[in-house]
Parts: structure tokens; sequence; C-alpha cells
């Protein structure tokens, strides 16, 4: 399920907001703190246009304070006297701070039958135990209880992920039917709590929500209501977040950053092709091994795996292929049926995707050395082309130009290194590689390499995506080369990465 959170300054704002994403949410919350401050007083009129202007949509009444992430900073007499206003106003659910309890609001709740979300919010922080800090809280018919705690990396994410599972399997969440169905006769049905990472590093617990056990995922339109928050439309059809269930499979895309990623709408949009209940989720990982914990105890069934952790990646898996042990990277994992995990690397044929259309020439300069350099080299060297690794860390390029060396039987004469900052041209009608992460988004104007001068007679092939045209292919266009765009091997590593996620993964 979906709580639209409504941060509109006005009540009009927040009931036009509703008409427009009405489609994509079951409920919404009423962020009254957000309200101006002449607008607080008319909060109880909410459910009465609510069901004028959205016929059939639950509401929630939050005043959230500052010290827990909010925006009401005025007098507390005032905020205790609107929430106990509004318990008897038709809200389907008042959210209460852990700590709030007020006689007027109890008196009000006596003779509604509002269910109160009894809240902790930690803006700074998380604790060491999530499912035990939710389990502190109230859990009855009349009280739901939600964590929402900052994640400051991904050992957080995961350890509020595995609270949440811990949470549903000691207090019996989502009881199940002979069909495998989970009754939900109001919302949050059988999913009797909330759990919520908020930040960057938050996002998979806002996706997953269902499938960890919680009643709804928050969303909002701008992201201003907390953290991480994503759009309601973003969960609803990318994600489908609806239809999640304990046994959706779980695929992800893990780097540190991710955001730039477009391999979640990639492959979301092959599984709703093939009718598979599972999600694909991007995961902003800092931390491996707590990723890793993560995956194995969900279990998560595939990973793309990008920058920085081809390396690590391919060192924690149990089995590797030949092709992941030739480059030194996975850029896929895959689960076993034994439980562990298999590392391949399918960025070689995604990057040689384009040559089927075109002759590839016999001489290519490749810029960076980190592990999607490995598989660029690798493969041009299979192909019988002599490579130049230029790196501003002459060092890492000159290691990678020995293990080529060694893997391939190949001399210096097929695999040269040059420093970054002696590189100002390439041979005739030569193929520039651009392997770095340099003029990927939010940094587009950057350039990985500014000493070089096109002639026009070079192929140039820039393998960052986003934004398809960088900074480098750009001015290497502008200098009249052809140039290939990283989307054709986004792509042709892409269909092989689904390829081996439908082949090995049980998500039917």
């Amino acid at each position: 399920m979906i709580c639209f959170c409504l941060t509109g300054q006005t009540i009009e704002e927040n009931l036009r907001l509703c008409e427009r994403h009405a489609r994509h949410a079951d409920l919404v919350e009423l962020r009254a703190d957000f309200l101006s401050a002449g607008e607080l007083g008319a909060a109880c009129k909410f459910p009465t246009l609510l069901a004028e202007r959205a016929p059939g949509m639950a509401a929630i009444l939050t005043i959230r304070r500052q010290s827990e992430g909010g925006r009401y900073g005025g007098d507390e007499r005032r905020r205790v006297e609107a929430l106990a206003q509004g318990v008897g106003a038709g809200f389907s659910f008042v959210d209460l701070e852990h700590d709030l309890h007020a006689p007027s609001i109890d008196a009000s709740l006596r003779h509604s039958a509002v269910t109160v979300i009894r809240s902790r919010h930690d803006t700074t922080h998380m604790r060491p135990d999530p499912a035990r800090e939710l389990g502190a809280l109230p859990r009855n018919d009349l009280e739901l209880p939600k964590l929402a705690a900052h994640v400051a990396g991904f050992s957080d994410a995961a350890r509020m992920m595995l609270g949440a599972v811990e949470y549903a399997a000691l207090h019996g969440q989502a009881r199940r039917d002979g069909s495998g169905e989970a009754h939900r006769e109001r919302p949050g049905g059988e999913s009797r709590f909330l759990m919520v990472g908020m930040g960057p590093y938050g996002v998979p617990t806002r996706i997953l929500a269902r499938r960890l056990g919680c009643a709804w995922s928050y969303a909002s339109a701008s992201g201003e209501a907390a953290p991480g928050q994503l759009s309601p439309e973003v969960l609803d059809t990318l994600y489908r977040v609806r239809s999640h269930g304990p046994r959706t499979g779980v695929l992800c895309v893990i780097g540190d950053p991710i955001e730039h990623s477009r391999s979640p709408e990639f492959h979301n949009a092959r599984l709703v092709a093939d009718k598979r209940d599972a999600v694909y989720v991007p995961m902003r990982v800092d931390d491996f091994d707590a990723w890793l914990q993560l995956a194995h105890a969900l279990p998560i069934t595939g990973a793309s795996v990008t920058v920085p952790l081809k390396e690590q990646a391919l060192l924690a898996a149990e089995r590797r292929d030949d092709a992941a042990e030739a480059v030194g990277a996975a850029n896929t994992l895959l689960r076993t049926t034994g439980g562990g995990y298999m590392a391949t690397n399918t960025d070689v044929a995604g990057f040689l995707a384009p040559f089927a259309e075109m002759e590839l020439p016999r001489h290519a300069t490749v810029i960076g050395a980190g592990g999607a350099a490995r598989a660029v080299v690798f493969a041009l060297l299979k192909q019988g082309c002599h490579v130049t690794i230029v790196n501003r860390t002459h060092e890492r390029a000159d290691k990678l130009a020995e293990s080529m060396r060694s893997l391939t039987g190949l001399g210096r004469s097929m695999v040269k290194v040059l420093p970054l900052d002696d590189l100002g041209e390439v041979e005739h009608g030569a193929l520039v590689v651009q392997t770095t992460t340099v003029g990927m988004t939010p940094e587009e104007e950057a350039d990985p390499c500014p000493r070089l001068r096109f002639r026009g007679d070079e192929l140039v092939y820039d393998i960052v995506y986003t934004p398809e045209y960088t900074r480098f292919r750009r001015r290497a266009e502008a200098a009249g080369c052809r140039t290939i765009s990283g989307r054709r091997m986004f792509e042709g590593q892409g269909q092989e990465q689904y390829r081996l996620f439908a082949t090995a993964a049980r998500f039917d």
C-alpha cells in the first residue's frame, strides 16, 4: 500500500494534490505541520472535503514537531488541541509521538474509531536494535507502532530491514490463508507496524516495505515530507509496491553512487513484461559485508554490481565463472541453489555489442584502470587490438597491464601504459574508450582527459550513460569524431544480465 504525504501550505493545495495523485495512493497523510499558521485550525475539515474530492480515501492526521523531523515549532498546547480535534473529525489514523500522552487526546480517542500510529522518529541516528525499539512501542488493535530513523550508511539500512523481518516474525505479522493472500480489511490489514529508513541509503526500506511486512510505504510529490521519499507514481508504476507480498523476489543494483543508474527502469520493465513476481531495487551500498548479510537473509536472488564494488563482489562469491575470473571483477551476482552466490561479468559482451554493426579499430586507448577498464581491455585484447592504458594513477595502470599480459600471454607491444597527463593525441583512426565515472551525473561538466586533443578521425566510446552525451563525448563530436554512447554497452550487458537473472531466479 502507498501512503501519500501531503505537504501543501493550505488545505486546498493538499486537496488538489490528492486529486492529481489519487490513483497511485491508497491513503493520504495530512502533514498539518506544513500548513501555514492560519490553516492549522481548518485541518479538522479535511476528511469531509477529502470525501468529496477523492471518495474512499482514508486519511492520517500528523502534526510533527521539529524535534522529530517535522515543521511545527509553535505552541505545544495548540498542537495538542488540534490533534484532539482531529481525532473526532473523521480521520482514520492519527500519528502521535511515542512520548505524547495528553488527557484531551486520550478523551477524544475513547469516543472514536481512530487508530493511533504510535511513532518514534530518530532524525540524526539509528539505534542498535530496530526490532527491539519497535517492540517497545504499543502493539494492539488500537495502536500501530512506527519507527523512522536516519540511516547514515548501508549497514544501518540493512539492520533496519533485517529488524523489520525479525519483528514481523516475532509478532506474527501477515497471517496467511490457504490461497497465500494476506487479509486486509482496512488500511494496514494484517501488517501492524511501520518501519522507515530516512535518507538516500534508506530508499530500499521504502520500496520493499510490504515485502518486509510493513503496513504501507510513504511517498510524497516533492520528497519534502522526509529524506529519501519517492513519488507515489514511482512506487506504483516503476516498483509496483502494491503487488508485493512475502514471496516477491528481490533483485537489485548495488554501488555508490547509485542515483544515476537506469537499471531499475531496464529490469523492472522486463519483469513486468514476463509477469514475474519480483522487483528490482536500487541500493546505495558503502558496506559490502552488510549488503551480503542482507542478501543471504532476505534472500536477494540476483544483483547488478557497479562501482566501486565489482572486485569485492568477485572475492565474496563462492563460485566464479571464466568471464569474471578473466576480468578480475564481477558485475553480476546470482544466487545458487545452495544459497551462495556465483559471480560473472557481462560487461565484456556488453562492451563489444556495438561492434557487431561496425568495424573495430586495431588500436585502442583506454582511459581508466578500474573494474570497467579491466573488462574493456580484456575484450579488446581478445579481439586482437593493440591497447594503451592511461590513468591518473600510473601504478594502477601498470598493475592492470601486467595482469592482462599474464592472462592473455601477450607482450608489451600489445599492452602499453601511458600517464594521463602525457596523453595529447592518439593513433590515427584509433578507438578511444573512456571507462571512468568522470562526467557522470551529477558532475556532467567534468572531463576525464581535458588534455586529449581530438583530430576528428577517432572513434570515441564513452561508457558513461547518464548523461548520454557527456562533456567528453560532446567535445569529440565537435571535433568531427564518430562516437558510441555508453547506453549501447549498458543495454548489451543488461540484456545478458536479465537472461541470467531469469534463468537462475526462482520467483515465479
